[in-house]
C-alpha cells in the first residue's frame, strides 16, 4: 500500500511545496498530536484508520477534510 508505506518512511514531506501545505494546514494535529488525530509517521494510529476505511477513504479526507481538518 503506498499510503502505508509513505507514512512509515517518512514523517513530514521532503518537497518544498508539500512541506509548505503540511506546515499550514496538517502539521497542528498531526505534527503534535492534537484534538485525537493521528500522528505523522505513528503506524500504529493510522493502522486502524487504514483498515476501517481503507486506503481510497483516507486520501479522500485528505482531498475533502473530516472532522476539524481544512
Amino acid at each position: 500500500m503506498v499510503l502505508a508505506a509513505t507514512m512509515r518512511d517518512s514523517a513530514e514531506p521532503k518537497p518544498p511545496a508539500l512541506a509548505a501545505l503540511y506546515d499550514r494546514s496538517c502539521k497542528t494535529c498531526h505534527g503534535f498530536g492534537n484534538r485525537g488525530a493521528p500522528l505523522v509517521g505513528r503506524t500504529s494510529d493510522w493502522t486502524p484508520r487504514l483498515v476501517t476505511r481503507g486506503e481510497d477513504g483516507l486520501i479522500a479526507s485528505v482531498k475533502t477534510g473530516r472532522n476539524a481538518m481544512p
